[in-house]
């Protein structure tokens, strides 16, 4: 189980940029310290960042670092773009609540 001590003792989030960095290098990889930690998963849909062999959607991990609780539900993106992990841009959310802003994305018009 990822505590929380350990997540801030490997990595750093900005909570105004919503970036990820490691603190220290990865035992295994090509990561070097203060790299950016993670990348694009789910068709680019969401950040991903693997730690010790599980991968963490970073926006779920950006709750628990910045109130110390997993999330009881869902994190939703505010402004509906998942790669966007500013603190400002996350809320709790229900399944039902983050599905309806995924359907208004999905059907909301450009002009």
């Amino acid at each position: 189980m990822l505590t929380i001590e350990y997540l801030k003792s490997i990595l750093h989030y900005d909570p105004n940029t919503g970036i990820w960095r490691w603190l220290q290098a990865p035992k295994f990889g090509r990561v070097e310290a203060r790299d950016i930690a993670g990348s694009p998963y789910k068709n680019k849909q969401y950040w991903c960042i693997k730690i010790k062999q599980k991968k963490y959607a970073a926006h779920r991990l950006a709750w628990f670092y910045m109130t110390g609780e997993w999330p009881e539900d869902q994190i939703d993106h505010i402004n509906r773009d998942g790669l966007d992990n500013r603190w400002n841009n996350l809320r709790p959310a229900s399944n039902r609540e983050n599905q309806q802003n995924r359907w208004d994305r999905l059907h909301t018009r450009v002009f």
